[in-house]
């Protein structure tokens, strides 16, 4: 709003006042959303949004100086997003695309395993990356999986065999799997784990972690190998 109130109206964002935020005004910085920068429709609704929740807002501070500002907002509606064709593989194209991927490599073979999965499941992407090792099962000789949904439900469902046989065979190969729980965070962990390992005082470690406590630092000392120790013989310097 700030951009096109400079660039349309000439005005500084400190210089914009809530009676300059007419419909006029509104109505053109929406337009100049989709015409001058290109947005799509479920880019210029999200920003009209902003603009109603903040004229509430500003009327609940200052009724009386917002009220051209909330008025114009009531006067613009929300603009429907077209319904665009969904689109599908044909069944030859599906084979070509499952077929893509490399068994004999490394990622090929996880990517053919995750190919498969999601054609065999009709899962959506996330429900495949929230997927665990407890997760896929085998039940009376037929190939499961626990699909965990949004809100936390879950569902069950049978996968064909060919496609329940990749995750079993991957699986069974650990220089491939790890049944860890990685995250951004476990890089966090894995620095202050090795620097306990390779000697840094532990008060060295909270500063560079930004810990407030010594005791969160501490906690670390359990992840190396000579963690324990090394905590026992200096953590008493953080006294």
């Amino acid at each position: 709003m700030f951009q096109y109130g400079y660039q349309v109206k000439k005005k500084e964002a400190g210089e914009i006042l809530f009676r300059d935020l007419d419909f006029e005004t509104l109505d053109g910085f929406l337009k100049w959303v989709e015409t001058e920068r290109g947005c799509s429709v479920s880019t210029r609704n999200p920003r009209f949004s902003a603009l109603s929740a903040f004229a509430a807002y500003a009327q609940n501070r200052n009724f009386e100086a917002a009220t051209v500002f909330a008025n114009a907002v009531k006067r613009i509606p929300v603009k429907k997003q077209p319904v665009l064709p969904r689109t599908t593989f044909s069944l030859d194209e599906a084979s070509v695309l499952l077929r893509l991927p490399d068994p004999e490599k490394r990622l090929g073979f996880r990517d053919q395993i995750l190919l498969n999965l999601m054609y065999a499941s009709g899962a959506r992407a996330q429900e495949i990356c929230d997927l665990k090792v407890r997760d896929f099962f085998m039940e009376k000789n037929l190939y499961k999986l626990t699909i965990t949904e949004k809100g936390n439900k879950s569902r069950r469902i049978v996968v064909a065999r060919p496609c329940g046989i990749l995750p079993k065979r991957y699986l069974e190969r650990p220089e491939l799997f790890l049944e860890k729980c990685f995250t951004p965070h476990t890089m966090r962990h894995t620095t202050a784990a090795h620097m306990l390992e390779a000697g840094v005082p532990i008060m060295a470690i909270k500063n560079f972690l930004g810990h407030s406590s010594i005791s969160t630092t501490d906690r670390y000392a359990g992840l190396s190998e000579i963690g324990a120790t090394l905590s026992e013989e200096i953590s008493w310097k953080a006294f």
